[in-house]
């Protein structure tokens, strides 16, 4: 869900109803509306990008992983939707990148939570 867009009380019905956590997208500038749940935001969007054409595209998605890594963690926002074969092959191509890292390891939500 767009969980950028929930009320607060719709958050509080979350938690309520057993969820642990939620992740927001923080580039749209509202942090879930103080949640009571904790949130492990995206921060690098794999498929609603404005660019043009590829190229600008690419380095785009490059930008926003660089900040992100900087900042300390990548959060990448997938679209069940928008998933086809190219983009699991990019995503499975970035997470293959990311294991192999010595300064970056994959972890699961439930192990940050």
């Amino acid at each position: 869900p767009p969980w950028n867009r929930c009320s607060r009380q719709t958050l509080i019905q979350l938690q309520a109803s057993g969820f642990k956590g939620l992740s927001t997208d923080q580039r749209a500038g509202q942090a879930a509306l103080n949640a009571p749940l904790p949130d492990l935001p995206v921060n690098v969007d794999l498929h609603t990008r404005k660019e043009p054409e590829g190229a600008s595209c690419l380095r785009g998605m490059a930008a926003e992983l660089e900040v992100a890594a900087r900042n300390g963690g990548i959060g990448f926002m997938i679209h069940h939707q928008r998933m086809n074969d190219t983009s699991f092959r990019l995503l499975e191509g970035l997470l293959e990148v990311i294991s192999r890292s010595a300064r970056l390891a994959p972890v699961h939500f439930r192990d940050l939570l």
